[in-house]
């Protein structure tokens, strides 16, 4: 309880009157990808954009949640696995899960998240869990509109899209087929 008042408090501290955008895309789609340091369940840092620079599924998550996180990380398991089966015939995408909870979610508690859920995670397996300093996820939050404060309070939404194009979004409980479908529509 103590995590998600200092959460909240850090929120509301920083955003000075920073309210959530209806959405962070621009009349063409695009979004303004922060080149912000996120560091991976293994502790290793990475630029979101840099990590961006292909077709990506980004969802926000924290390790705590017990309500929508873990049903999107079994439909992201899912999906992983599918682009897989097939690299030459389906879009190359890279899925990245993005804690809205810094304070809780080290690359350690990620890890063991994972490990929890059986998922194969780092870059040649196309599927990273990222964390860092508040004030770094606060601008990647930004970005995509995600509410800051209390994360129980985060988006079930997941971006579709790559830093050099123009970006969907769909709930964490579309099928398999139509995020494959969503991410053909905006592959690079």
């Amino acid at each position: 309880m103590r995590r998600r008042h200092a959460i909240a408090a850090l929120g509301l501290a920083c955003a000075d009157g920073w309210a959530p955008m209806a959405t962070a895309q621009d009349a063409s789609g695009r979004v303004a990808v922060p080149d912000a340091r996120l560091l991976d369940q293994g502790g290793g840092a990475h630029r979101l954009r840099t990590l961006c620079d292909q077709s990506v599924v980004i969802g926000f998550f924290y390790t705590g949640c017990s309500t929508v996180c873990p049903p999107q990380t079994a439909m992201l398991r899912a999906l992983r696995e599918r682009l897989d089966a097939a690299p030459s015939s389906l879009p190359k995408a890279r899925l990245l899960s993005i804690t809205v909870d810094p304070l809780g979610d080290s690359p350690e508690a990620m890890r063991a998240y994972a490990q929890r859920f059986e998922l194969r995670l780092g870059l040649d397996a196309g599927w990273l869990m990222l964390t860092g300093d508040a004030a770094e996820l606060r601008r990647v939050w930004t970005a995509f509109g995600v509410p800051v404060g209390d994360p129980e309070a985060h988006s079930s939404l997941l971006w579709l899209g790559s830093a050099r194009g123009r970006w969907t979004r769909a709930s964490s409980l579309t099928p398999t087929d139509k995020l494959v479908d969503l991410l053909r529509g905006v592959a690079t």
